[in-house]
């Protein structure tokens, strides 16, 4: 029986770009068998498109001349480097980035029914957090924003038009996961229509582009989804409430690739008994960073690294679907990334995401 194991010097198996990667293949034996080569393969990231930000191949022994490795324990180790533009990982529903250590044995030996050639495949997945500083970005990420929207009821056999006004108000526009995001809610009724409640919670929006190559002709695909992260309800009880929505562990704001990008945004929505209509519904566009802002303005510059590296790394939610529904994807299965935090959850603290 042959057995392969991946095995890397980090306890945490998250890192940072430009950060090396070190680790050791362990190959245990105890049948003659014939290896013909050993290989360490790392790489990321489908209608089907590709982006590969990390695609590294290794041969870490090649068949000698007795073309044969003896009953025992091995080690070999590797070592790569995470590029500076590598993203977070991401798994959602149509699309993904994953990162993986791929071990490929290959043997000749008995197999099945006599001697043939055949491989063995281990894969070890680990976590990329890139370095997404709010205080480098756009300085109105800093600023209070609020939008508003005005709802109108017509009143039968009336020319009378009442409205409903609804505005929602945040702090800020730029986050990282594990705040609490107080959301400002102003309601101006003068309809009958009663508020029966108001949800209000992070909205993820997916784009994605992917391309289906026949032998005459390139189609693109453009796909675009939503999902609730996080989200709440709550009963009005005056005419103006502040609620908090905690982030949850998330891939952040990502718009730098052609063919997926990931936008956030805080929305409210209030839902009343009115029978012929939907009750208003108003978001803000948010950013989601690794590195959070500066509590007063007037402190020293963050050291970004120290910050993250004091960061809690928590699993997210895995939302893709693409492994075995419609195409085998290649890498370890049942991964779960691990994404920066900054606040202590516990288990029994109420995130409210929707799977």
């Amino acid at each position: 029986m042959t057995t392969v194991e991946i095995f890397l010097d980090s306890k945490t198996n998250m890192f940072f770009p430009n950060s090396e990667i070190t680790g050791k293949i362990c190959l245990n034996t105890n049948e003659a068998e014939t290896i013909k080569k050993s290989e360490c393969y790392n790489c990321c990231l489908q209608y089907e498109s590709e982006h590969y930000y990390l695609n590294e191949n290794e041969c870490l022994w090649k068949f000698n001349e007795t073309n044969q490795l003896l009953n025992g324990e091995y080690w070999f180790p590797f070592k790569f480097v995470i590029p500076s533009n590598a993203p977070s990982n991401v798994n959602e529903e149509f699309g993904e980035i994953q990162y993986f250590i791929k071990a490929d044995i290959e043997f000749y030996g008995k197999k099945f029914w006599g001697y043939k050639k055949y491989n063995e495949f281990q894969y070890y997945g680990f976590s990329v957090c890139p370095i997404i500083n709010l205080n480098n970005l756009d300085p109105k990420l800093k600023l209070s924003a609020s939008t508003k929207i005005t709802q109108i009821e017509d009143k039968f056999f009336s020319c009378t038009k009442n409205p409903l006004n609804v505005m929602m108000t945040l702090p800020k526009s730029g986050f990282v996961c594990g705040e609490k995001i107080p959301i400002k809610i102003e309601i101006k009724n003068k309809t009958s229509m009663k508020i029966e409640s108001i949800e209000y919670g992070i909205e993820l929006k997916c784009l994605y582009v992917g391309t289906y190559e026949c032998l005459c002709f390139v189609e693109t695909l453009n796909k675009e989804t939503t999902f609730y992260v996080a989200k709440d309800f709550i009963k009005p009880e005056s005419d103006s409430t502040i609620c908090n929505i905690l982030i949850p562990p998330i891939s952040p704001t990502f718009t730098d690739c052609s063919i997926l990008k990931l936008e956030y945004s805080v929305f409210v929505k209030v839902h009343t008994n009115a029978f012929f209509q939907s009750g208003p519904i108003i978001s803000i566009p948010i950013t989601i960073g690794t590195v959070p802002m500066k509590k007063i303005e007037s402190e020293e510059p963050l050291n970004a690294m120290e910050i993250l590296e004091s960061a809690n790394f928590l699993e997210g939610s895995n939302r893709c679907k693409m492994d075995g529904k419609y195409k085998e994807i290649e890498g370890p299965k049942n991964f779960q990334p691990k994404f920066a935090c900054y606040s202590n959850l516990f288990f029994n603290e109420k995130l409210s995401v929707k799977e």
